[in-house]
């Protein structure tokens, strides 16, 4: 199975994460570039699962968590 869930490696001070579903790996990329706490690998036919956008969420250790769907029925 392809990995969907990729944590940032830098280490970002902040109260707050961000959760971001982007569709492709360029957007991945410049998700996390941009300081996306975790990306979640998705799209329209591909949308992740309740558990899958949990373990995203666990993989943060902030206050607060904000999710970024990509899609209106995420």
């Amino acid at each position: 199975m392809k990995q969907k869930i990729f944590a940032n490696k830098k280490i970002d001070k902040t109260k707050s994460a961000f959760v971001i579903l982007a569709d492709s790996e360029n957007l991945k990329d410049e998700f996390l570039k941009l300081g996306a706490d975790v990306v979640i690998l998705g799209g329209q036919s591909k949308n992740p699962s309740v558990q899958e956008i949990l373990n995203a969420i666990g993989k943060t250790e902030k206050e607060n968590v904000y999710i970024l769907p990509n899609n209106k029925k995420m």
